[in-house]
């Protein structure tokens, strides 16, 4: 049976199995299987998107409504270096402890973008137990994702998220180092990283200039592993009558790559079947192709958002589907990454830790064996392997100080990582027992501006600096703006101590004094003491808590959308990133923003495309420490072509009063000004 038959008749088992087999609600424990790259090693083990949080809102929304953590819920991070066959044999073993936790035969499952290839490989192996209910795929490439084919050939990481993609890069790129491998390619390619090449598309994604399809698989890699697997899974389906939901998401904006326009190889052995030179984009979710999905399958559910948006947009109709009850709420918490400090110390027997600009602490707490983690967000994998790191969302401006303490050769690298790429920094160093390293690095006004990592020499003698415990106040605690808190810290050294400085908020404070909480704002703060000793070791020690309002505060946030402008005029090739002013006397919880009615990332520019509405909306909501919420909307203009900039002022007329809104005089006037200096000198008008 050639390809395109096998998968011919694949597709008319899996249409004839969602049509005559009904999802039904059960009660069945569940698992979340989560995509490729959300598996990050620790010392504990592996570890679900610490840093991104992707199926938090999931996760919690599962919770919220009767689901219980590792009794009702699971998740499943794994290897995803592997292939998808070891994993799938991982899965299986994660299923049966769970059927022992919960004395049931069966679980369900949820699994997200290439998670779900996992699970597909475990029902078709001889592995499979019918343990499995119901099965729900989350924008799964079940004809591969195009991205693969870039690190298949190429060793590099490019899937639709820059900054998850960016820290994956770096991430490869340290473990092919640390393997001795010439680069990533080869890193992939020998090691190998397995389920990269196991999800190479099965479509026409390759083009000559032109662009010209070339005709799968003849001059495409192959990837007979996915053929064999989307060729017997439903054959297994029908034999463990499995009902499956298949979820699709669609960010609406056609900018998913679903191909690649090639050349010859300008850089053998890399690009074997040929280098991109551009990117084909076609719908979908930014990771996953639609064709990839409704090539093979019928999509059951549809949701307009990014692939990484999809676990929490699709929350409550999971809860509905899996448990047969409608959600009494969903989670949806957010938050904004604009980049990444990425930070890995390959070291056998030495450790490192990291303080930032507040003097916030990350990595083991010397002179002591515990770990210490002040800066929240940040993952860090623990001192107890042969390489090390953490991740540092948003960082600062300022000064970071990364010491170093152990015996032996090490290399210290830092990346940082945004959406316009990733900045990467690199030393390797010696140090003998007794003696401690410091590494500088130093950030500009721009969060990605890394210099050269500087090492001063190794100090010998005294290298530990003071151990401090603050015990007031609390960390964690709360206070009222009206209490009286004076703060108090025990402070110890082998040395005698030189000097102390206490900080409440970056301001230095007399520490016996009270904090001056009454006019500090509501929400978190921070009290640092830092010690540094006779032979000029320097400690520090942080408590965050929290200033509560003497008054309830009842006020919503204030917001004011600096960008775009109220009822500005744009083209749709413009870029236009969106930024708002939000204050609040309580401090700012939460914040949305919406275009026209979807949901949008406010580090990422605006799209603006032939569908884009000529009167848009840009929506900003945000929501207090004290539960209050506010939402401010402006209008705008998105045209195609501002030299009809004329007949385009008469438009926004017609639109305005259709929306029952009218701008200002001033507003007006404005606008006619614009447009009279841009057509000032055309032949076609004027003005007087």
């Amino acid at each position: 049976m050639n390809i395109r038959n096998a998968l011919g008749a694949t597709a008319i088992l899996f249409l004839f199995l969602v049509m005559v087999m009904p999802v039904s609600a059960s009660s069945d424990p569940v698992v979340i299987v989560p995509d490729v790259f959300a598996s990050w090693p620790s010392d504990t083990g592996l570890v679900t998107d610490p840093v991104f949080n992707t199926y938090k809102n999931l996760v919690d929304t599962f919770t919220s409504n009767g689901y219980t953590l590792n009794q009702s819920l699971f998740v499943f991070p794994y290897d995803w270096e592997k292939s998808n066959i070891t994993i799938g044999q991982a899965l299986h073993n994660k299923i049966d402890q769970i059927k022992a936790i919960c004395g049931c035969t069966q679980v369900d499952v949820i699994a997200h973008g290439a998670g779900g290839n996992v699970v597909q490989q475990y029902i078709d192996s001889d592995a499979y137990a019918d343990d499995v209910d119901q099965l729900v795929l989350l924008g799964t490439p079940l004809l591969g994702a195009p991205g693969a084919y870039l690190a298949v050939e190429g060793g590099k990481i490019n899937f639709g998220n820059p900054l998850s993609d960016g820290f994956t890069q770096a991430f490869l790129d340290e473990k092919a180092r640390d393997g001795g491998f010439a680069n990533t390619f080869d890193y992939i390619t020998l090691s190998p990283v397995a389920s990269l090449s196991e999800m190479l598309p099965l479509y026409n994604y390759l083009f000559e200039p032109g662009p010209t399809p070339i005709p799968y698989p003849n001059g495409y890699p192959e990837n007979p592993y996915l053929i064999g697997l989307l060729t017997n899974f439903n054959d297994n389906l029908i034999a463990g009558n499995v009902h499956l939901t298949t979820v699709l998401a669609d960010d609406q904006a056609v900018g998913t790559q679903t191909g690649f326009i090639i050349q010859p190889s300008t850089e053998s052995p890399l690009w074997p079947h040929g280098e991109p030179v551009s990117v084909v984009a076609d719908s979908g979710d930014g990771f996953t192709p639609r064709v990839s999905i409704e090539g093979f399958a019928t999509v059951n559910k549809e949701f307009h958002v990014d692939h990484w948006q999809l676990p929490t947009a699709a929350a409550g109709y999971l809860y509905t589907l899996l448990s047969g009850q409608s959600p009494t709420g969903t989670a949806n918490t957010t938050q904004n990454i604009g980049s990444l400090l990425y930070i890995n110390l390959s070291a056998s027997g030495v450790d490192m830790k990291i303080t930032d600009p507040n003097n916030r602490r990350v990595g083991k707490n010397f002179p002591g064996s515990s770990t210490v983690n002040e800066v929240p967000g940040t993952f860090y994998s623990g001192s107890n392997s042969a390489s090390e790191y953490a991740v540092l969302p948003n960082p600062i401006a300022g000064q970071y100080r990364i010491e170093t303490k152990g015996t032996g050769s090490y290399r210290l690298s830092a990346y940082c990582v945004d959406a316009s790429g990733t900045v990467a920094t690199s030393t390797t160093e010696t140090i003998s027992s007794g003696q401690t390293g410091t590494a500088t690095l130093t950030f500009a006004a721009s969060p990605c501006d890394l210099p050269v990592v500087s090492f001063p020499p190794p100090s010998a003698g005294d290298t530990d600096a003071p151990t401090i415990t603050i015990t007031t106040p609390e960390n964690g605690g709360t206070y009222q703006k009206t209490a009286t808190v004076v703060p108090a810290a025990t402070i110890t050294d082998v040395s005698s101590i030189a000097t102390t400085t206490y900080k409440f908020n970056n301001t230095v404070v007399n520490p016996a004094l009270p904090l001056p909480l009454s006019t500090a704002p509501v929400g978190s703060a921070t009290l640092v003491v830092s010690a540094t000793d006779s032979s000029g070791n320097t400690g520090y020690a942080t408590s965050t808590f929290t200033i509560g309002s003497a008054t309830p505060d009842t006020q919503g946030p204030s917001i004011t959308i600096t960008n775009p402008l109220k009822y500005g005029m744009y083209e749709r090739s413009d870029t236009v990133y969106p930024t708002a002013t939000i204050t609040d006397a309580s401090g700012i919880a939460t914040s949305t923003y919406w275009l026209n009615g979807k949901r949008i990332n406010p580090v990422q520019k605006l799209t603006f495309n032939s569908s884009t509405p000529f009167l848009s909306k840009l929506s900003v909501s945000a929501k207090d420490t004290a539960g209050n919420s506010a939402t401010s909307t402006i209008a705008f203009f998105v045209v195609r072509n501002k030299s009809n900039c004329l007949i385009d002022i008469v438009a926004i007329f017609i639109a305005l009063t259709q929306d029952n809104t009218l701008p200002d005089k001033p507003t007006i006037q404005n606008l006619i000004a614009d447009c009279k200096e841009l057509l000032k000198g055309h032949h076609r008008w004027d003005w007087h």
